[in-house]
């Protein structure tokens, strides 16, 4: 792997093994592979910040008919019952269960949602050039959101 002086390096943990290593900028088309176990750790090339942003705006676009359709249809003596995401915090509610329906609400809806717009924002904000320091307490809460926003269970 080759860095470039445009690009200062940067520390990169292992997704597999989890060690730390210091990555320079990589030239379009090359991967920087882990030094003990070989895993992709980065792969060089322009765009990736467009696909980045794609795919958030994309993730909001879908967001709502996404929590919006039925999750889970059940069909019991010819009648249907139909259940979307959102319709199980308001079922709590409705059970007078509200100190359970409020963090249902937040890490089923409310989390996920801020957790799309922080992605977009964070991809955005790089497409426009902005630096990695005053990106810093945005990732911080993506990181956040990202372990309490409950998107993968569905």
């Amino acid at each position: 792997m080759s860095a470039t002086s445009a690009a200062p390096d940067r520390l990169v943990g292992c997704p597999v093994c989890g060690l730390t290593q210091t990555v320079g900028a990589l030239p379009t088309g090359t991967t920087a592979c882990c030094a003990r176990c070989d895993s992709v750790l980065l792969r060089g090339g322009a765009g990736s910040g467009q696909v980045a942003f794609s795919l958030a705006l994309g993730a909001l676009l879908l967001f709502v008919p996404a929590y919006l359709w039925p999750v889970l249809e059940i069909t019991t003596f010819g009648r249907v019952h139909s259940y979307t995401v959102p319709s199980g915090a308001q079922a709590l509610w409705q059970s007078s269960m509200w100190p359970l329906a409020v963090p249902v609400a937040l890490a089923s809806v409310v989390l996920p949602a801020a957790l799309i717009l922080v992605l977009l924002a964070l991809s955005g904000a790089r497409q426009l050039g902005v630096g990695a320091a005053a990106l810093r307490p945005w990732r911080r809460l993506c990181d956040f959101l990202r372990a309490w926003a409950i998107v993968d269970v569905y």
